[in-house]
């Protein structure tokens, strides 16, 4: 009997277990095709960036300083042609002067209320990256096979990460009053001699006309429009090989030696040390200077403005090594704190790389920092100063700058340094290394922007 019984239990429980490992199999198999299901719906979202948001409606924000540029026309017309592919989507511009920017957005980073996506020059946006506050472009260009020898800028990165991108590339030239060159019968300057013999000409004081003006403020970008070109001209670098300052060198004391003549010998419109980029195309327009340095897109600042005489853009002089020019863009970053990254992503990639690219820097008659709408581009034939510009940026030595952190600080304190050459407090020698020697100095302590 208890062996009866025992056979029973036994092939009960053998019953039992094959009956429980079938319905495990077929509950392992339910699981297994739910996490299939639950990974291909994942797949499909993230392949759809910004369409799982797509029904509801969207504020996309970004802050900018082009209106003054560009106009405000063509940045609507843009912004339009982008809703077209994104009904769901408004999009809230704010507009500031390119002089408020600075400030504006470092305020911003320190809230964390950052636009979705902002306009930016190289140096704010190495800051801004430092801080956090800005999101890396990586994996967005990594999934469209996007490589930094598709622009014709270099891609600067902080961290190794690509935190903003180029929306046109720029170079320094020379413009100049057509109608008082004619009127002194002086030929463009072609060299750093005739520039000064030129200058020297050109000067009135009691007409209240000077050759040039340096926009000399702390924290205006004289150094990148006169220094750096003037830099490379006399056959220097901004970076040495291991990536350290290198332009107090000996081509370093040439190009301020060079700017300085004209400031010594009061060539050069007066308020130096406080006037901005735009006192100085304001004097021109007033017809107070002959010439100035500037880049490409003050060529639409002046085709808006009513002059009352005719402008020219010519390439800077050639220096004591070359004729170089030095090349920048302005960029684009997108914020960390952005709860719509892959739609500020996207139009991003719309104004640096797509349609709207193309409408941003044909219409507004710039030239491209992505190659592959360069290499299709026929309209810088039809523009004399853009084929101009292009040309300037394939003389030997051109190149554009490399950002390093703290680089507004490094402006600054090259800044005040230059400031203290002219007033003839020190030699360009002693400047540039006190600047350099500034500059790590406020690296290493961490006070470096």
């Amino acid at each position: 009997m208890r062996k009866s019984v025992l056979i029973v239990c036994s092939m009960l429980l053998t019953f039992s277990l094959v009956f429980w490992g079938i319905g495990c199999k077929e509950t392992a198999q339910d699981d297994s095709e739910s996490t299939e299901e639950e990974n291909v719906s994942v797949e499909e979202e993230a392949s759809e960036g910004v369409s799982a948001e797509s029904e509801e409606p969207v504020e996309l924000t970004w802050i900018e300083w082009w209106e003054a540029e560009i106009g405000a026309d063509l940045l609507d017309e843009m912004e339009a042609k982008f809703i077209e592919e994104h009904p769901n989507v408004t999009i809230k511009r704010d507009d500031l002067p390119w002089e408020q920017m600075y400030d504006k957005l470092f305020t911003l980073a320190q809230s964390g209320s950052l636009p979705d996506v902002m306009g930016v020059e190289n140096d704010w946006a190495s800051n801004l990256a430092s801080m956090g506050a800005t999101e890396p472009f990586d994996p967005y260009l990594e999934s469209k096979g996007i490589s930094d020898d598709q622009f014709v800028t270099n891609i600067s990165r902080v961290n190794d990460k690509v935190y903003w991108l180029p929306i046109y590339s720029l170079c320094m030239f020379n413009v100049v009053n057509k109608d008082i060159f004619e009127a002194k019968g002086i030929e463009y300057p072609e060299t750093w001699d005739e520039y000064l013999d030129a200058a020297r000409e050109l000067t009135d004081p009691g007409a209240g006309v000077y050759a040039t003006a340096y926009d000399g403020e702390v924290n205006s970008y004289f150094q990148y429009f006169y220094f750096y070109p003037a830099l490379l001209q006399a056959g220097g670098k901004f970076l040495d090989e291991e990536g350290k300052l290198a332009y107090n060198s000996e081509a370093g004391v040439k190009a301020m030696e060079f700017l300085g003549t004209l400031y010594k010998e009061d060539l050069v419109l007066p308020g130096t040390f406080s006037n901005t980029e735009k006192d100085k195309r304001t004097a021109f327009q007033s017809g107070s200077i002959a010439m100035y340095n500037d880049c490409t897109p003050g060529l639409v600042v002046l085709q808006q403005a009513d002059l009352g005489f005719e402008f020219d853009f010519v390439k800077l002089p050639a220096g004591p090594v070359n004729r170089a020019t030095f090349i920048s863009s302005s960029s684009l970053a997108m914020a960390a704190n952005s709860e719509h990254k892959d739609l500020a992503w996207e139009f991003v990639e719309f104004l640096t790389m797509g349609e709207g690219n193309k409408m941003w820097v044909e219409s507004s008659q710039q030239t491209y920092a992505y190659k592959p709408n360069l290499e299709t581009a026929d309209y810088l034939e039809e523009n004399k100063w853009l084929k101009v510009a292009s040309e300037a940026m394939l003389e030997p030595g051109s190149e554009s700058g490399e950002t390093i952190e703290g680089s507004s600080t490094m402006t600054r304190m090259w800044t005040i340094e230059f400031q203290k050459y002219l007033n003839g407090e020190k030699t360009a020698k002693q400047a540039l290394d006190d600047a350099v020697a500034a500059y790590y100095d406020a690296l290493e302590k961490g006070e470096a922007e």
